[in-house]
């Protein structure tokens, strides 16, 4: 684990060739993959939301344009930005499973 710092990744069991070339190409695929993937989740994303958005926008009732902007959101996705902050990132409800009768 201390040549990671310096880049050496060490040798391969198998074949005993050095490991960071293959490495480095699984990583390039895997980011790639990552790349496209995520591209693909916001493409989507903004072409569900994208009418409902501007329709909301351009309604303002009292509470102003935020408000009528979060209105307008799809219930999956508003769910899932709250499971995710509430859930996960601040810790007040437990994101995965059931833990008992505490959960």
């Amino acid at each position: 684990m201390s040549g990671l710092w310096r880049g050496d990744f060490g040798r391969s069991w198998l074949s005993g060739g050095d490991v960071a070339p293959v490495v480095l190409q699984a990583l390039g695929v895997s980011l790639s993959l990552m790349a496209v993937a995520l591209l693909t989740a916001v493409v989507t994303a903004a072409l569900i939301c994208a009418r409902t958005l501007h329709l909301g926008a351009r309604r303002r009732p009292a509470g102003g344009t935020g408000s009528a902007v979060l209105a307008a959101l799809p219930e999956f996705l508003t769910a899932t930005l709250l499971a995710t902050v509430v859930g996960v990132q601040l810790g007040w409800l437990p994101a995965l499973g059931w833990y008992g009768p505490g959960s």
